[in-house]
Protein backbone atom coordinates (compact mmCIF):
# COMPACT_ATOMS: atom_id res chain seq x y z
CA UNK A 1 0.00 0.00 0.00
CA UNK A 2 1.05 3.58 -1.16
CA UNK A 3 0.16 6.32 1.72
CA UNK A 4 1.71 9.28 3.21
CA UNK A 5 3.97 8.18 6.26
CA UNK A 6 2.92 10.94 8.83
CA UNK A 7 -0.58 11.70 10.52
CA UNK A 8 0.20 14.98 9.30
CA UNK A 9 -2.84 17.03 7.97
CA UNK A 10 -2.83 19.64 4.84
CA UNK A 11 -5.09 22.36 4.22
CA UNK A 12 -7.28 22.63 1.19
CA UNK A 13 -7.33 26.66 -0.18
CA UNK A 14 -9.25 26.75 -2.89
CA UNK A 15 -11.56 24.76 -5.50
CA UNK A 16 -12.35 25.21 -9.33
CA UNK A 17 -14.75 22.73 -10.90
CA UNK A 18 -16.45 22.29 -14.51
CA UNK A 19 -19.44 20.02 -14.22
CA UNK A 20 -22.42 19.49 -16.57
CA UNK A 21 -24.31 21.35 -13.52
CA UNK A 22 -22.26 24.14 -13.38
CA UNK A 23 -19.50 26.11 -14.70
CA UNK A 24 -17.68 26.57 -11.75
CA UNK A 25 -17.07 24.92 -8.49
CA UNK A 26 -19.49 26.86 -6.30
CA UNK A 27 -22.49 26.44 -8.45
CA UNK A 28 -21.28 22.79 -9.37
CA UNK A 29 -21.39 21.82 -5.92
CA UNK A 30 -24.80 23.96 -5.15
CA UNK A 31 -26.49 21.61 -7.57
CA UNK A 32 -24.84 18.27 -7.14
CA UNK A 33 -26.18 18.79 -3.23
CA UNK A 34 -29.85 19.79 -4.89
CA UNK A 35 -29.79 16.36 -6.81
CA UNK A 36 -30.28 18.58 -10.36
CA UNK A 37 -29.78 16.79 -12.99
CA UNK A 38 -28.70 17.72 -16.67
CA UNK A 39 -29.16 13.57 -18.35
CA UNK A 40 -30.28 13.71 -22.52
CA UNK A 41 -30.30 11.49 -24.58
CA UNK A 42 -26.45 11.88 -26.40
CA UNK A 43 -26.66 12.77 -30.44
CA UNK A 44 -23.92 10.91 -32.57
CA UNK A 45 -21.90 14.19 -32.20
CA UNK A 46 -21.51 13.92 -27.95
CA UNK A 47 -21.54 10.21 -27.49
CA UNK A 48 -24.11 8.39 -29.22
CA UNK A 49 -27.95 7.64 -29.80
CA UNK A 50 -31.00 5.31 -30.21
CA UNK A 51 -30.17 6.41 -34.22
CA UNK A 52 -26.92 5.64 -34.32
CA UNK A 53 -25.71 2.96 -32.15
CA UNK A 54 -25.42 0.44 -34.29
CA UNK A 55 -22.63 2.80 -36.12
CA UNK A 56 -20.75 3.08 -32.95
CA UNK A 57 -21.61 -0.56 -31.52
CA UNK A 58 -21.99 -2.72 -34.06
CA UNK A 59 -22.83 -5.66 -32.12
CA UNK A 60 -25.58 -3.28 -30.73
CA UNK A 61 -28.96 -3.94 -33.20
CA UNK A 62 -30.56 -0.66 -34.86
CA UNK A 63 -33.26 0.51 -32.79
CA UNK A 64 -31.36 -0.34 -29.47
CA UNK A 65 -32.30 1.60 -26.30
CA UNK A 66 -31.23 5.22 -26.62
CA UNK A 67 -28.07 5.91 -24.57
CA UNK A 68 -28.06 8.81 -21.89
CA UNK A 69 -25.51 10.53 -20.70
CA UNK A 70 -24.18 14.35 -18.83
CA UNK A 71 -22.74 16.17 -20.78
CA UNK A 72 -20.94 19.98 -20.83
CA UNK A 73 -23.19 22.05 -23.60
CA UNK A 74 -21.68 25.00 -24.76
CA UNK A 75 -18.45 24.12 -23.55
CA UNK A 76 -16.84 20.62 -25.20
CA UNK A 77 -19.07 20.93 -28.59
CA UNK A 78 -16.97 19.66 -31.30
CA UNK A 79 -14.22 18.85 -29.49
CA UNK A 80 -12.58 15.41 -29.15
CA UNK A 81 -9.78 13.73 -27.79
CA UNK A 82 -7.17 16.07 -26.16
CA UNK A 83 -8.76 19.25 -27.14
CA UNK A 84 -12.00 18.28 -25.11
CA UNK A 85 -9.87 17.05 -21.98
CA UNK A 86 -7.73 20.35 -22.08
CA UNK A 87 -10.80 22.29 -22.61
CA UNK A 88 -12.28 21.07 -19.48
CA UNK A 89 -8.80 20.94 -17.46
CA UNK A 90 -8.15 24.92 -18.36
CA UNK A 91 -11.68 25.49 -17.30
CA UNK A 92 -11.49 24.25 -13.91
CA UNK A 93 -8.10 25.41 -13.28
CA UNK A 94 -9.17 29.17 -13.99
CA UNK A 95 -12.07 28.87 -11.59
CA UNK A 96 -9.53 27.68 -8.89
CA UNK A 97 -7.06 30.19 -10.01
CA UNK A 98 -9.87 32.96 -9.89
CA UNK A 99 -11.48 31.76 -6.66
CA UNK A 100 -8.23 31.88 -4.88
CA UNK A 101 -6.39 34.99 -6.84
CA UNK A 102 -3.28 33.03 -7.50
CA UNK A 103 -0.71 35.05 -8.60
CA UNK A 104 1.77 33.98 -11.56
CA UNK A 105 4.30 33.77 -8.84
CA UNK A 106 2.19 31.85 -7.26
CA UNK A 107 1.39 29.43 -9.56
CA UNK A 108 5.24 29.27 -10.63
CA UNK A 109 6.08 27.69 -8.02
CA UNK A 110 3.11 25.39 -7.20
CA UNK A 111 3.39 21.33 -8.42
CA UNK A 112 0.39 20.48 -10.42
CA UNK A 113 -0.89 17.11 -9.97
CA UNK A 114 -3.24 15.43 -12.77
CA UNK A 115 -5.37 12.53 -12.97
CA UNK A 116 -6.56 10.57 -16.53
CA UNK A 117 -7.55 7.40 -17.61
CA UNK A 118 -5.60 5.07 -18.65
CA UNK A 119 -4.52 5.72 -22.20
CA UNK A 120 -4.57 2.13 -23.44
CA UNK A 121 -8.40 2.25 -22.38
CA UNK A 122 -9.02 5.26 -24.29
CA UNK A 123 -9.16 5.31 -28.49
CA UNK A 124 -7.94 8.89 -29.59
CA UNK A 125 -6.10 9.42 -26.16
CA UNK A 126 -2.31 9.14 -26.52
CA UNK A 127 0.31 10.01 -23.88
CA UNK A 128 1.47 12.77 -25.83
CA UNK A 129 -1.70 14.48 -24.00
CA UNK A 130 0.43 14.82 -20.66
CA UNK A 131 2.47 17.32 -22.62
CA UNK A 132 -0.31 19.18 -24.23
CA UNK A 133 -2.54 19.40 -21.10
CA UNK A 134 0.54 20.85 -19.10
CA UNK A 135 1.31 23.66 -22.15
CA UNK A 136 -2.32 24.41 -22.03
CA UNK A 137 -2.81 25.06 -17.86
CA UNK A 138 0.27 27.20 -18.99
CA UNK A 139 -1.75 29.23 -20.87
CA UNK A 140 -4.37 29.65 -19.37
CA UNK A 141 -2.17 30.57 -15.98
CA UNK A 142 0.45 32.79 -17.64
CA UNK A 143 2.94 30.58 -16.38
CA UNK A 144 5.61 28.89 -18.34
CA UNK A 145 7.38 25.91 -18.12
CA UNK A 146 4.36 24.50 -16.66
CA UNK A 147 4.43 21.47 -18.37
CA UNK A 148 7.62 20.26 -16.90
CA UNK A 149 6.46 20.67 -13.57
CA UNK A 150 2.78 18.87 -14.57
CA UNK A 151 2.91 15.01 -13.19
CA UNK A 152 0.04 12.65 -14.90
CA UNK A 153 -1.18 9.86 -13.34
CA UNK A 154 -3.18 7.71 -15.86
CA UNK A 155 -4.76 5.38 -13.45
CA UNK A 156 -8.55 6.85 -13.64
CA UNK A 157 -10.77 7.05 -10.69
CA UNK A 158 -8.34 6.88 -7.88
CA UNK A 159 -5.86 8.49 -9.81
CA UNK A 160 -6.51 11.49 -7.91
CA UNK A 161 -5.72 9.85 -4.42
CA UNK A 162 -2.83 8.61 -6.06
CA UNK A 163 -1.84 11.96 -7.28
CA UNK A 164 -2.43 13.64 -4.05
CA UNK A 165 -0.44 11.23 -2.03
CA UNK A 166 2.83 12.28 -3.47
CA UNK A 167 1.93 15.87 -3.41
CA UNK A 168 1.73 15.24 0.11
CA UNK A 169 4.69 13.64 -0.03
CA UNK A 170 6.74 16.58 -2.02
CA UNK A 171 4.20 19.05 0.38
CA UNK A 172 6.16 16.93 3.40
CA UNK A 173 9.76 17.46 1.92
CA UNK A 174 9.33 21.36 0.80
CA UNK A 175 9.98 20.35 -2.56
CA UNK A 176 7.29 22.48 -3.31
CA UNK A 177 5.28 25.17 -1.25
CA UNK A 178 2.20 24.64 -2.78
CA UNK A 179 0.18 21.66 -4.75
CA UNK A 180 -2.99 21.53 -7.12
CA UNK A 181 -4.06 18.49 -7.56
CA UNK A 182 -7.35 17.33 -9.47
CA UNK A 183 -8.25 14.92 -12.44
CA UNK A 184 -10.27 15.65 -15.22
CA UNK A 185 -11.75 12.68 -17.78
CA UNK A 186 -14.82 12.62 -20.19
CA UNK A 187 -16.59 9.55 -20.98
CA UNK A 188 -19.13 10.90 -23.49
CA UNK A 189 -17.02 10.42 -26.65
CA UNK A 190 -18.75 7.96 -29.32
CA UNK A 191 -15.24 5.54 -28.86
CA UNK A 192 -15.42 5.69 -25.26
CA UNK A 193 -19.43 5.17 -25.31
CA UNK A 194 -19.15 2.32 -27.92
CA UNK A 195 -16.18 0.93 -25.54
CA UNK A 196 -18.51 1.12 -22.31
CA UNK A 197 -21.82 -0.28 -24.25
CA UNK A 198 -19.78 -3.34 -25.69
CA UNK A 199 -18.70 -4.44 -22.56
CA UNK A 200 -22.99 -4.26 -21.76
CA UNK A 201 -21.87 -1.79 -18.60
CA UNK A 202 -24.30 1.30 -19.40
CA UNK A 203 -27.45 1.46 -18.12
CA UNK A 204 -29.92 1.40 -20.98
CA UNK A 205 -33.56 0.37 -20.99
CA UNK A 206 -33.51 -3.56 -20.34
CA UNK A 207 -30.20 -3.46 -17.90
CA UNK A 208 -31.30 -1.24 -15.18
CA UNK A 209 -28.16 -1.16 -13.56
CA UNK A 210 -24.66 0.21 -14.97
CA UNK A 211 -23.30 3.66 -15.75
CA UNK A 212 -23.97 6.72 -17.40
CA UNK A 213 -21.37 8.34 -18.98
CA UNK A 214 -20.50 12.12 -17.70
CA UNK A 215 -17.71 14.28 -18.06
CA UNK A 216 -16.29 17.09 -15.58
CA UNK A 217 -12.67 18.43 -14.47
CA UNK A 218 -12.22 19.37 -10.57
CA UNK A 219 -9.19 20.40 -9.14
CA UNK A 220 -8.21 22.08 -5.56
CA UNK A 221 -5.25 23.84 -4.16
CA UNK A 222 -3.31 21.98 -1.01
CA UNK A 223 -0.76 23.44 1.32
CA UNK A 224 0.46 22.32 4.78
CA UNK A 225 -1.65 23.17 7.55
CA UNK A 226 0.64 24.92 9.59
CA UNK A 227 1.63 27.79 7.28
CA UNK A 228 -1.25 28.27 5.89
CA UNK A 229 -2.96 28.93 9.67
CA UNK A 230 0.31 31.00 10.34
CA UNK A 231 -0.18 33.55 7.23
CA UNK A 232 -4.27 33.82 8.21
CA UNK A 233 -5.35 31.99 5.06
CA UNK A 234 -8.95 31.14 4.54
CA UNK A 235 -9.30 27.01 5.02
CA UNK A 236 -12.05 25.22 3.40
CA UNK A 237 -11.49 22.08 5.19
CA UNK A 238 -8.60 20.38 5.94
CA UNK A 239 -7.27 16.65 4.21
CA UNK A 240 -5.14 13.24 6.10
CA UNK A 241 -3.68 10.11 5.30
CA UNK A 242 -4.30 9.67 1.74
CA UNK A 243 -4.01 6.04 1.32
CA UNK A 244 -4.01 4.02 -2.31
CA UNK A 245 -4.09 -0.14 -2.48
CA UNK A 246 -4.43 -2.61 -5.23
CA UNK A 247 -7.71 -4.80 -5.61
CA UNK A 248 -7.14 -8.10 -7.37
CA UNK A 249 -10.71 -9.22 -8.43
CA UNK A 250 -11.47 -6.77 -11.56
CA UNK A 251 -14.38 -5.90 -12.47
CA UNK A 252 -13.82 -6.69 -15.95
CA UNK A 253 -11.71 -10.10 -14.80
CA UNK A 254 -12.96 -13.59 -13.99
CA UNK A 255 -16.88 -13.31 -13.13
CA UNK A 256 -16.72 -16.63 -10.91
CA UNK A 257 -14.36 -14.16 -8.32
CA UNK A 258 -15.80 -11.76 -6.34
CA UNK A 259 -14.56 -8.35 -5.09
CA UNK A 260 -14.81 -8.31 -1.22
CA UNK A 261 -13.08 -5.41 -1.19
CA UNK A 262 -9.97 -6.47 0.03
CA UNK A 263 -7.64 -3.64 -1.40
CA UNK A 264 -10.39 -0.72 -0.43
CA UNK A 265 -10.47 -2.13 2.63
CA UNK A 266 -6.88 -1.95 3.17
CA UNK A 267 -7.14 1.60 2.30
CA UNK A 268 -9.97 2.83 4.71
CA UNK A 269 -8.23 0.85 8.22
CA UNK A 270 -5.09 2.77 6.99
CA UNK A 271 -6.73 6.19 6.40
CA UNK A 272 -9.18 5.60 9.46
CA UNK A 273 -6.45 4.09 11.45
CA UNK A 274 -4.52 7.34 11.36
CA UNK A 275 -7.00 9.35 12.59
CA UNK A 276 -7.31 10.47 16.71
CA UNK A 277 -10.40 9.77 16.78
CA UNK A 278 -10.57 6.58 14.32
CA UNK A 279 -13.16 8.07 12.39
CA UNK A 280 -16.04 8.44 15.28
CA UNK A 281 -16.89 11.86 14.28
CA UNK A 282 -16.72 10.94 10.92
CA UNK A 283 -20.57 11.01 9.31
CA UNK A 284 -19.94 10.99 6.03
CA UNK A 285 -19.13 8.78 3.02
CA UNK A 286 -18.43 10.36 -0.49
CA UNK A 287 -17.27 7.85 -3.40
CA UNK A 288 -17.67 6.78 -7.20
CA UNK A 289 -20.33 4.67 -6.99
CA UNK A 290 -22.07 4.60 -10.44
CA UNK A 291 -24.67 1.99 -10.45
CA UNK A 292 -22.95 -0.58 -11.57
CA UNK A 293 -23.50 -3.72 -9.08
CA UNK A 294 -19.42 -4.80 -9.05
CA UNK A 295 -19.54 -1.16 -7.15
CA UNK A 296 -22.30 -1.76 -4.55
CA UNK A 297 -20.91 -4.91 -3.98
CA UNK A 298 -17.37 -3.75 -3.47
CA UNK A 299 -19.05 -0.50 -0.42
CA UNK A 300 -21.06 -3.39 1.09
CA UNK A 301 -17.71 -5.49 1.67
CA UNK A 302 -16.10 -1.93 2.59
CA UNK A 303 -18.99 -1.46 5.02
CA UNK A 304 -18.87 -4.75 7.00
CA UNK A 305 -15.05 -4.71 7.15
CA UNK A 306 -13.83 -1.36 7.35
CA UNK A 307 -16.19 1.30 8.71
CA UNK A 308 -17.86 0.10 11.52
CA UNK A 309 -15.89 2.67 13.61
CA UNK A 310 -17.66 5.88 11.96
CA UNK A 311 -20.07 8.04 13.13
CA UNK A 312 -23.38 6.29 14.00
CA UNK A 313 -25.63 7.08 11.79
CA UNK A 314 -23.67 7.88 8.46
CA UNK A 315 -24.57 9.13 5.34
CA UNK A 316 -23.10 8.29 1.55
CA UNK A 317 -23.35 10.24 -1.47
CA UNK A 318 -22.49 9.61 -4.74
CA UNK A 319 -21.90 12.87 -7.19
CA UNK A 320 -22.63 10.52 -10.19
CA UNK A 321 -26.33 10.28 -9.53
CA UNK A 322 -26.31 13.84 -10.70
CA UNK A 323 -23.61 14.24 -13.34
CA UNK A 324 -22.64 10.40 -14.42
CA UNK A 325 -19.43 8.81 -14.04
CA UNK A 326 -16.73 11.05 -14.40
CA UNK A 327 -13.91 8.69 -14.46
CA UNK A 328 -10.74 10.09 -13.73
CA UNK A 329 -12.53 13.49 -12.30
CA UNK A 330 -14.60 11.37 -9.90
CA UNK A 331 -12.45 11.62 -6.42
CA UNK A 332 -11.79 15.34 -7.20
CA UNK A 333 -15.27 16.20 -7.66
CA UNK A 334 -15.79 13.61 -4.30
CA UNK A 335 -13.16 15.60 -2.51
CA UNK A 336 -14.70 19.16 -3.64
CA UNK A 337 -18.09 18.17 -2.98
CA UNK A 338 -16.83 16.80 0.48
CA UNK A 339 -14.41 20.13 1.05
CA UNK A 340 -17.56 22.45 0.36
CA UNK A 341 -19.85 20.65 2.33
CA UNK A 342 -17.92 20.37 5.51
CA UNK A 343 -17.03 24.75 5.35
CA UNK A 344 -20.47 25.51 4.88
CA UNK A 345 -21.78 23.52 7.22
CA UNK A 346 -24.33 21.27 5.80
CA UNK A 347 -22.52 18.27 5.76
CA UNK A 348 -23.42 17.78 9.00
CA UNK A 349 -20.58 16.12 10.79
CA UNK A 350 -16.85 17.17 11.71
CA UNK A 351 -15.80 14.58 8.86
CA UNK A 352 -15.63 12.98 5.24
CA UNK A 353 -14.56 9.40 4.08
CA UNK A 354 -13.46 9.49 0.07
CA UNK A 355 -13.42 6.54 -1.61
CA UNK A 356 -12.69 6.26 -4.99
CA UNK A 357 -11.92 2.41 -7.18
CA UNK A 358 -10.14 2.34 -10.80
CA UNK A 359 -11.06 -0.14 -13.16
CA UNK A 360 -7.32 -1.08 -13.35
CA UNK A 361 -7.79 -2.20 -9.75
CA UNK A 362 -6.30 1.15 -7.63
CA UNK A 363 -8.13 1.83 -5.14
CA UNK A 364 -7.95 4.92 -2.53
CA UNK A 365 -9.21 6.88 0.33
CA UNK A 366 -8.82 10.38 2.16
CA UNK A 367 -10.27 11.71 5.38
CA UNK A 368 -11.51 15.41 5.04
CA UNK A 369 -12.12 17.32 7.91
CA UNK A 370 -14.22 20.99 8.85
CA UNK A 371 -11.58 23.47 10.10
CA UNK A 372 -11.60 24.73 13.22
CA UNK A 373 -8.77 27.02 13.93
CA UNK A 374 -6.90 26.74 17.42
CA UNK A 375 -7.78 29.66 19.84
CA UNK A 376 -4.57 32.32 19.63
CA UNK A 377 -2.53 31.55 23.23
CA UNK A 378 -2.54 34.32 25.68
Amino acid sequence: MASSDAPDRFAILGLGMVTPLGHGAEASCAAIRAGLARFAEMSVDDGGSARRSAELCPQTPAGASPIIGSRMRGVTDGLAGAARFTRLACGAVTDLVESTSLSPQDLASAGFYVALPPFADRPGLEPELAATLGRSLGEACAVTGLDARTRIFSSGHAGVIAALAEAVKDLRSRRVPRAIVGGVDSLVEPATVARYHARNRLKVDGRPVGLMPGEAAAFFLVEALAPAEARGAAILATLEAPATAIEPVLIDGDDDLVCDASGLTECARHTLGALADGGARTGLVIGDLNGEPYRSQELAYLVARALEGLQSPWRLWHPADTIGDTGAAAAAVSIAVGARALHRGYARTEGALIFASSDSGLRGTVHLAAHRRAPAKG
